[in-house]
């Protein structure tokens, strides 16, 4: 079915008894809705309005269903987008994002929009009104040059991230009234020079640009500076240590310069204040004999091959601890042999899930088997029972295998990176007592290097409030895979069912185990997450992989009786 635009208008301003009918059908349809020139498809998470090509064609935006978590614009058919149409988009939800559109160069934002994202091949400026709300900001793709001057109109930002754009130059000093802003990432621009001083940023990546020099002077000023991530550029030479930069700035700061032109390296231009230094796929001379280079350098540069006895690593379902944290009924369980692992999944294709992870973790007794997913270079994200054993002891090390297909065979792809109990950080409300906050982070000792088959996983906006309910979830992992073997699999499996609202899943387990941040993934059909996932991740597929949950806990009674497995949600 098919309206002219006249016909449209008389019929919303006229026809007021048959409002909820009409947003009913644009909410249901499952293929576009043609509204003279301009397209409209919507589902109960999202709502696109595509070929937009003039002001009159906004009045559509007033009829979109207020509930819907995020509204989209693509194909728009102008040079530029006034703020008035982008006001529109707003007052149907706070997340905007406008993608896809190669003759738009340039977009007005109103103070009302809270999260932006865009992704324009041809976006030249982008301006912000005065007393903007705006939180989030990506810019993921365009030809911007320098920083919009009138970013300085929105003062609430803690996120921004400007990708593939042209910056041949970053001043700093655009940033420095945010007072909000923690995380600040310009990769793969043209940044050649970084200069003058930010002092909020906690993590600061200017990745794969075309950075040539460095130094710790530009951003000495940077109390709250955790991580610096200058990878993939063209550096040859760097200095992390000027008086400037004394030790009570910062306590510690990770800095990453790996992939760059570093042929020489002096040990004493590292400031007391870098705590990890990461300088891998640097073409240094490894012959130099001193200890801080054989140790810090060569061995970063080019990790061995670690063998694993896997007869020694066990699901880490089979610990003490992991059943302790259960309800007592549940815990009659444990001796009963259910089937365990992705069960009646199937067996993914080699890269299918490049964050994908398996996790050794070392116990005082024994090593247990857990999933993760890549975060960044440096990090991988897991469950917390899964580096936290019986009285909260941390695991004291251990490997995690990324990029890995079949883990027991030496792929070329695969790589294996050991880290150490310093490098464990679960939640510091992690709760076993009551399986609460079970998420928990790991720091490698060497950085990640991508590929085709390793990259970090998605994870949702901080201002993302979806529950995800009845979305498609996959979850994946190396856990065991039926009733008749003990034995954990080789390879990646998978599977995907329903995730279920949060009251649909209290109907199954209770209100005293499911709380607002678990997620839950329908059983249906036998097909579940259990022992040998946990820490694994579950993902959604929305413009991509999104990681929505960690594997947390199952049914007791078996993994395969149809009971929702539980997550943790992200």
């Amino acid at each position: 079915m098919s309206f002219t635009m006249s016909q449209l208008r008389w019929i919303w301003p006229n026809c007021l008894h048959c409002m909820k009918g009409i947003v009913v059908f644009l909410v249901l349809l499952s293929t576009p809705t043609f509204i003279d020139a301009v397209r409209v498809m919507c589902n109960e998470f999202r709502c696109e309005v595509l070929g937009l090509s003039s002001q009159e064609d906004t009045f559509v935006y007033a009829y979109l269903p207020k509930d819907v978590p995020e509204v989209g614009s693509r194909f728009v058919r102008m040079a530029e987008i006034p703020r008035a149409i982008v006001e529109q988009m707003s007052k149907a939800n706070r997340m905007v994002r406008i993608e896809e559109s190669d003759a738009v160069k340039r977009v007005s934002v109103p103070r009302t929009v809270e999260a932006l994202t865009i992704e324009l091949r041809s976006l030249e400026k982008i301006d912000f009104e005065e007393n903007s709300a705006l939180l989030e900001l990506y810019i993921r793709q365009g030809k911007l040059t320098k920083i919009p001057t009138t970013l300085r109109n929105a003062l609430m930002l803690y996120t921004i991230k400007i990708y593939n754009c042209t910056f041949h130059r970053l001043d700093l000093a655009a940033f420095c009234n945010h007072a909000q802003l923690d995380t600040l990432n310009l990769k793969r621009n043209h940044i050649r020079q970084c200069v003058e001083q930010l002092q909020n940023v906690e993590s600061l990546k200017i990745s794969n640009s075309k950075l040539s020099e460095f130094t710790i002077e530009s951003i000495a000023a940077m109390d709250n500076l955790y991580m610096l991530d200058v990878s993939g550029n063209q550096i040859t030479s760097v200095t992390l240590n000027t008086e400037r930069f004394p030790k009570s700035l910062v306590p510690f700061l990770d800095v990453d310069i790996s992939a760059n032109e570093f042929t020489v390296f002096d040990v004493n231009s590292v400031s007391t204040n870098v705590s990890s230094l990461y300088m891998a796929l640097n073409p240094i001379d490894c012959s130099w004999d001193t200890p801080f280079k054989r140790v810090a350098l060569c061995a970063v540069a080019s990790a061995e091959w670690i063998d694993i006895d896997w007869s020694k690593v066990r699901p880490i379902e089979d610990f003490d601890h992991y059943w302790e944290r259960l309800p007592a009924e549940l815990q009659i369980y444990r001796n009963v042999r259910p089937s365990h692992r992705v069960t009646n999944g199937q067996e993914a294709t080699p890269g299918q899930f490049p964050y994908q992870i398996a996790l050794i973790s070392e116990f005082i007794i024994s090593s247990g088997l857990c999933g993760g997913s890549v975060l960044t270079n440096n990090y991988i994200l897991t469950a917390a029972h899964c580096v936290v054993g019986t009285a909260g002891i941390l695991a004291t090390g251990g490997t995690a295998i990324i990029g890995a297909h079949n883990r027991n065979v030496q792929e070329p792809t695969q790589q294996r990176i050991r880290f150490s109990g310093p490098g464990v950080i679960p939640h510091p409300q992690y709760s076993s007592a009551n399986i609460r906050n079970d998420i928990a982070v790991v720091r490698l000792d060497s950085p990640i290097t991508f590929n085709d088959r390793v990259q970090p996983v998605r994870l949702p906006a901080r201002s993302d409030s979806r529950q995800f309910g009845g979305f498609l979830g996959t979850v994946s992992g190396f856990g065991r895979t039926s009733d008749a073997t003990q034995t954990t699999s080789d390879v990646v499996m998978f599977t995907t069912n329903p995730i279920l609202t949060n009251a649909d899943c209290i109907a199954q387990w209770n209100a005293v185990l499911i709380e607002p941040q678990n997620v839950c993934l329908s059983g249906e059909g036998g097909r579940s997450a259990c022992n040998g996932d946990s820490g694994g991740p579950l993902a959604v597929q929305d413009g991509g992989s999104l990681q929505v949950g960690i594997v947390s806990f199952g049914s007791a009674a078996g993994c395969s009786i149809g009971m929702p497995s539980v997550y943790a949600r992200v």
